[in-house]
């Protein structure tokens, strides 16, 4: 059987050679084709995370509890559940709003009774929350409800100074009255010690 020869290279290997600038060329499009690709990520993933937003905002919006969040799994979720959260705890401070500041009016000179009816309405307003935003919404109904108690205590004070003063001018015309009447009267002695006392 013949055999066959043994191929051997007759060249050595020779390098090629390339420029520096070709070189560079090569590696800044790959540059620009990577910045191309991380902008056109960018756009979507904030298209995706304002599309996600929206749907949470519309989703929660008006609801005080029972709100559904999505998994974080996603840009677009994460977003959901932001937007949901932001609607719901937008929610929760309107309805905290509108219903302490009614019970401070219907209570208006009556701070024990606001405070009960406010501890009350607290009560149940946390028991219809969605537990994530349970902290927030007591620290919200606390300062709701301390800041119409002040209210109220303050316009209960204006209001009995305001008695105070005002049974004070009538005492003191009253005695005024009685010195005038008293000097009319001859009873000058009584109208002096009255003048006294005013």
């Amino acid at each position: 059987m013949a055999e066959l020869a043994r191929y051997a290279r007759s060249e050595a290997a020779q390098a090629v050679p390339t420029s520096k600038a070709a070189a560079d060329y090569g590696f800044s499009l790959a540059e620009r084709l990577r910045s191309f690709a991380n902008t056109q990520h960018n756009r979507l993933d904030q298209q995706a995370e304002l599309e996600g937003k929206q749907a949470g905002l519309t989703a929660a919006s008006g609801k005080k509890g029972g709100i559904d969040l999505s998994d974080n799994s996603t840009i677009r979720s994460r977003a959901f559940n932001q937007g949901a959260q932001i609607a719901h705890g937008a929610a929760i401070k309107i309805d905290i709003n509108e219903n302490i500041e009614r019970l401070a009016l219907e209570n208006e000179y009556d701070l024990e009774a606001f405070q009960t009816k406010a501890s009350a309405w607290k009560k149940g307003l946390l028991s219809e929350v969605d537990p994530v935003m349970w902290a927030m919404a007591e620290a919200d109904l606390n300062a709701n409800i301390s800041s119409a108690g002040t209210k109220i205590a303050a316009a209960i004070h204006k209001k009995d100074q305001a008695q105070i003063i005002a049974d004070i001018e009538q005492g003191a015309n009253l005695m005024s009255e009685n010195v005038l009447n008293w000097a009319r009267d001859g009873n000058i002695e009584a109208s002096v010690e009255e003048m006294d006392l005013i």
